[in-house]
């Protein structure tokens, strides 16, 4: 940004992107994640998914408005408001995402029974999704005070390394995530023969649902996909607004674009209510689930 002119009119004086967005490619983008969000939209409103489908929901339809912006700076990529539509969008998306998946680890230790958890249910959707604020937040300044230097034609420098740290935070968080996660399917696999601990018997018949097993194994090709495009984008910003990468479109749709999009459609194809339909699985605030019967087969 450092190099771009002022903006006069709502146009930039030169091209802000570093080249022309592929018209095709960024339809073809634009037509998945619009799929995506009706699918979504249809499985959430009819399974009654409230958390998981209106986080997702709110993801989809950022990435489809990120890349309606992204289409029409086909025609003018001197448009100012078009490139701040899908950079704003497309930062957000992915945190949104996350926010839905952070939920399905509070039910599924739910499912399984606390014992295999080393948070307590919705400890998950409230620590990260914190965390995830706090890096939109940091974003959201970072990109503000590089807005405000572009209109000003000034370096963009401080705006932009608080826009990285917010997305190394992200980063961060995420890997807290991955371990807990981690650490919940190693209990799950070998807890109950290493410990004798067993499962909640009250879903029980959860377990033995060829969708179930596969559920888990979604979200986590969900979580990689995510990952793949922060550590993308770190080192995208690292490199600054006229960095290769960030010049370099065919990188862009690779690694944020097609991750994004193997990601929403990863947590599509098991959709929760596929798995476990309408039944109300109850997360409580910040207790673990009731101790289990012993007595129980499950």
């Amino acid at each position: 940004m450092d190099k771009l002119a002022s903006a006069s009119g709502g146009h930039l004086q030169v091209n802000i992107y570093g080249y022309v967005p592929n018209f095709a490619a960024n339809v073809v983008g634009l037509s998945l994640f619009a799929v995506a969000w009706l699918l979504h939209t249809v499985f959430g409103l009819y399974y009654r998914q409230w958390w998981f489908g209106t986080a997702v929901w709110i993801a989809c339809g950022l990435e489809t408005a990120g890349y309606v912006a992204r289409t029409l700076s086909h025609a003018n990529p001197t448009v100012i408001n078009d490139y701040l539509v899908q950079i704003i969008c497309l930062t957000l998306g992915p945190a949104f995402a996350m926010a839905g998946i952070y939920y399905m680890l509070a039910k599924f230790t739910v499912i399984y029974g606390g014992q295999f958890s080393k948070l307590k249910p919705m400890a998950y959707s409230t620590i990260f999704i914190l965390f995830d604020f706090i890096s939109i937040v940091l974003q959201a300044i970072g990109g503000g005070m590089a807005a405000v230097a572009l209109l000003n034609h000034t370096s963009a420098t401080n705006g932009t390394h608080v826009m990285l740290a917010g997305i190394c935070f992200q980063v961060v968080s995420m890997l807290i995530f991955m371990f807990f996660c981690a650490w919940f399917v190693y209990n799950i696999t070998f807890g109950p023969t290493k410990y004798g601990w067993r499962y909640n018997a009250e879903y029980a018949d959860l377990h033995s649902r060829k969708l179930f097993i596969v559920f888990p194994w979604s979200i986590g090709v969900a979580v990689l996909a995510i990952f793949t495009r922060c550590i993308y984008r770190v080192v995208e910003l690292a490199q600054g607004w006229t960095g290769y990468l960030i010049t370099h479109e065919q990188y862009f749709l690779a690694l944020d674009g097609l991750m994004l999009i193997i990601a929403l459609f990863a947590l599509l194809l098991p959709h929760p209510g596929f798995v476990w339909g309408r039944r109300h699985i109850k997360v409580e605030k910040f207790g673990r689930p009731q101790p289990l019967d012993q007595n129980k087969e499950g």
